[in-house]
């Protein structure tokens, strides 16, 4: 249930590391969307919902955007897979900025790669994103990829596989750091609950953000006092900085 401190609950896996190094069978970690000249009738301001291929998506379009191409939260959820009430928490920050908001569902439980290997996630979410592109005007220099939890985990693993996509991360109490192929080297925030008890605030702080940084990754470390879960005013500051 969402409340007014957060708006995002739910976690399944905690991971320090997955081995999935290497190239993927046919570069199956790769998105080749991207944003460019619309060439679909445009998205209408607001709520949108629809079916690209097998995968769900949800979003919001402001419905006072910013001249010019706007900037793209892409957001994947975690295990409970609240999509709609993630949207409807961030729509007055959505308004407020000018963000467009993506938010395709995984196409099972949770993220495939978290099951052992990218796929039909890295599918849907590419043309889930080709969609939108066809049809809003997107800032090729403010797309962002960001999760929750599990939806934190992997947008660690797909985002670094794809840095040329994505200008900048978000992982809102990731699980864990996996292994991935990588490309570019986009800043990195972090942010995780001190008294989180289903993934715990170690993770971040003594794994992934340490590992980040030896990497080579710009990294924000974020903490706030309270468990598993976001607070709406870091979500709304984050995507002011959009």
């Amino acid at each position: 249930m969402i409340n007014r401190r957060t708006f995002l609950h739910g976690g399944l896996l905690a991971v320090a590391s997955c081995a999935v190094t290497g190239p993927q069978p046919g570069g199956r970690h790769r998105l080749r969307a991207r944003p460019g000249v619309v060439t679909e009738t445009p998205l209408d301001p607001g709520r949108f919902g629809t079916v690209v291929g097998a995968t769900v998506v949800d979003g919001y379009l402001p419905i006072s955007t910013r001249s010019g191409p706007i900037p793209c939260f892409v957001f994947l959820h975690g295990a409970l897979r609240n999509v709609p009430a993630y949207v409807q928490a961030l729509r007055p920050a959505l308004d407020e900025t000018g963000v467009l908001m993506v938010a395709p569902h995984a196409n099972d439980n949770t993220w495939d790669l978290l099951y052992g290997g990218y796929g039909q996630d890295v599918t849907g979410i590419d043309a889930v994103l080709s969609w939108v592109f066809k049809r809003v005007h997107v800032d090729r220099a403010r797309v962002c990829l960001a999760g929750f939890s599990d939806g934190a985990t992997y947008t660690l693993a797909l985002g670094r596989a794809n840095g040329d996509l994505f200008t900048r991360l978000a992982a809102f109490s990731p699980g864990g750091l996996l292994d991935t192929p990588v490309t570019g080297r986009p800043p990195v925030h972090v942010v995780h609950g001190t008294t989180d008890e289903i993934l715990p605030y170690s993770v971040s702080r003594d794994v992934v953000v340490p590992r980040l940084r030896a990497e080579g990754y710009p990294v924000t470390f974020q903490s706030f006092d309270g468990g598993h879960g976001v607070p709406v005013s870091i979500a709304a500051e984050y995507l002011r900085g959009l």
